[in-house]
C-alpha cells in the first residue's frame, strides 16, 4: 500500500485504511485472518488492536492520500469473552485512540455480525467525531456466492432464491437496519462492500448491482464494489454494466457534500487512449476497495474525489 500511496496522490485519489486481519484472528478461505475468535476473548488482542490503530495513525497522519481508517473488515462476535470489551467498547477504545493522535481523518466503523445491516440494531454511534458507519450487502448470500464453495444448483435474479422471492423490493428490505439507523441519528452511511458472482445466470449480476445502486443512489449513500477486477470471480470482470450506473463510488464525494460534482471525462478519443503508466501500476496492487479508473460503456470514470471542506480535507 505504501508504494501505491504516492500514485494515489498524483491521481487525486483517496485511500482508506483498512484493518482486515485484526490481532487474533482465524485464517479464512480468503487466505486473511479474521475479525473473531481472539479480538473478543483475548485481553492481549485487545491491547494489541488499539496499539496497531495508533502506530497506523501515527503513520499515515500526515500522509495526503490517507482519507480514513476502516477499524476492522466484518467484525464477529460469535465467540466472546463477558469480562472483555465487546465491539461496541473496542471500537470506542480504538476511535479515541486514533483521535488522540490524528483528529482529522474519518473513522470507518461495520456493526458485528459479519459487517452486515442487521448487525447496527445492536450498534450505536461512537462518542467520537467524524464517524461514518458502513455495512457491506451480499444479500442473498446463495445468490451472490453461488458456486463459490461447492456446484449445484443455480439461481437468477430476480427470482425464487431460498424458497422466497428476491427483487429490487426484497434488498430495499434487507436494508431498512441501515436506512433506520441514519435517521435515527442522523449519521453518515457507507456500503463499503457489495458485489455478486460473475457466473449468475442471465445476467444476474448485472440487473443484482443496477438494483443495489439505485437503492443506495436514492438513500444517499456513498458506496464501493468489492472489488474491480480483483477476482476473477467478481462480477466486474466481465459483466456489462449499464451506463447509468458506476462501478465504484467512493466516500464522501463532493457531490453529497459540498454540491462540486463529480469529475469524469466521457468522449470517444479518451476511449480509445491507454491509461497513463502510474495508473496502470495502481491497477496491479492488490488492495482493499480500490480506487482505480473504470471501464463504463464508451466512457473512462474516475472515481469521485473526497471533498476538500474543512470538515473532510486532510491536513
Amino acid at each position: 500500500m505504501d508504494a501505491a500511496l504516492p500514485v494515489c496522490e498524483q491521481c487525486g485519489l483517496r485511500v482508506v485504511v483498512d484493518l482486515h486481519s485484526p490481532p487474533g484472528g482465524r485464517l479464512t478461505s480468503g487466505g486473511y485472518a479474521g475479525a473473531d475468535h481472539g479480538l473478543f476473548t483475548s485481553a492481549a488482542c485487545q491491547r494489541k488492536f488499539v496499539e496497531v490503530w495508533q502506530q497506523m495513525a501515527r503513520k499515515y497522519k500526515d500522509v495526503k492520500a490517507i482519507w480514513g481508517y476502516d477499524l476492522v473488515n466484518e467484525p464477529v462476535e460469535e465467540a466472546a469473552d463477558d469480562e472483555l470489551a465487546d465491539w461496541q467498547e473496542l471500537a470506542e477504545r480504538a476511535a479515541t485512540a486514533i483521535r488522540e493522535i490524528d483528529p482529522v481523518r474519518t473513522i470507518i466503523v461495520e456493526p458485528a455480525q459479519w459487517g452486515g445491516p442487521d448487525g447496527l440494531k445492536e450498534l450505536r454511534p461512537l462518542e467520537v467525531a467524524n464517524v461514518v458507519y458502513s455495512v457491506h450487502m451480499y444479500a442473498p448470500h446463495t445468490f451472490t456466492h453461488q458456486g463459490v464453495y461447492a456446484k449445484g444448483r443455480t439461481f437468477p435474479y430476480p427470482g425464487e432464491i431460498d424458497g422466497r422471492q428476491w427483487g429490487k423490493a426484497q434488498l430495499e428490505a434487507a436494508l431498512q437496519p441501515a436506512v433506520d439507523f441514519q435517521k435515527a441519528y442522523g449519521v453518515h452511511m457507507y456500503i463499503g462492500e457489495f458485489s455478486a458472482i460473475r457466473w449468475a445466470p442471465d445476467n444476474s449480476a448485472c440487473r443484482y448491482l443496477k438494483d443495489l445502486i439505485d437503492i443506495f443512489e436514492a438513500h444517499g449513500w456513498d458506496w464501493s464494489y468489492h472489488a474491480f477486477r480483483e477476482w476473477m470471480a467478481g462480477a466486474s470482470s466481465t459483466a456489462r454494466i449499464p451506463k447509468t450506473t458506476a462501478v465504484l463510488r467512493r466516500l464522501p464525494t463532493a457531490s453529497n457534500c459540498c454540491g462540486l460534482g463529480m469529475p469524469r471525462t466521457s468522449s470517444s478519443r479518451r476511449h480509445r487512449e491507454k491509461p497513463n503508466r502510474s495508473l496502470r501500476r495502481l491497477r496491479n496492487v492488490r488492495r482493499r476497495n480500490s480506487l482505480v479508473p473504470v471501464h463504463r460503456g464508451e466512457d473512462w470514470l474516475r472515481a469521485g474525489r473526497a471533498c476538500q471542506c474543512s470538515r473532510h480535507a486532510p491536513p
